[in-house]
């Protein structure tokens, strides 16, 4: 668990191999968010005052992503990976090439690469 409430940061590196990272992030500022994990979950938590900008590269692994509404969001995924998926069109996002857009402005801006993997915008149950 990185609960990270507040925080103002230029740069945040996470690598994980086969674990589960929780990433809480209220109120925090992230210039440069980079995840690489492999064969591991990954949970990031923003609220209204989080600006974050940044990448997540999995292998064979998972991303929640829990916002909450009227926070902006644009997300960049290739699609053309059928081994990996996401609920972006059922969340109500609305696609533009490889970016995926909710809201108004880009207080969260990820871009998401995945092999075997899954990414959940919101998952039921909220982000653990």
């Amino acid at each position: 668990l990185l609960d990270l409430d507040g925080a103002s940061l230029r740069a945040l590196a996470i690598d994980s191999n086969a674990g589960d990272v929780d990433i809480r992030l209220p109120g925090a500022l992230v210039d440069e968010l980079s995840v690489d994990s492999n064969a591991g979950s990954i949970s990031i938590q923003v609220d209204e005052a989080t600006r974050l900008t940044g990448s997540v590269e999995m292998n064979a692994g998972s991303l929640d992503l829990c916002v909450p509404d009227g926070v902006g969001l644009a997300i960049s995924m290739e699609d053309d990976n059928p081994t990996s998926s996401h609920n972006l069109d059922e969340q109500g996002l609305s696609r533009d090439g490889d970016v995926w857009r909710l809201g108004s402005g880009d207080a969260i801006t990820l871009t998401v690469e995945g092999n075997a993997a899954s990414f959940t915008l919101n998952p039921d149950g909220g982000c653990t």
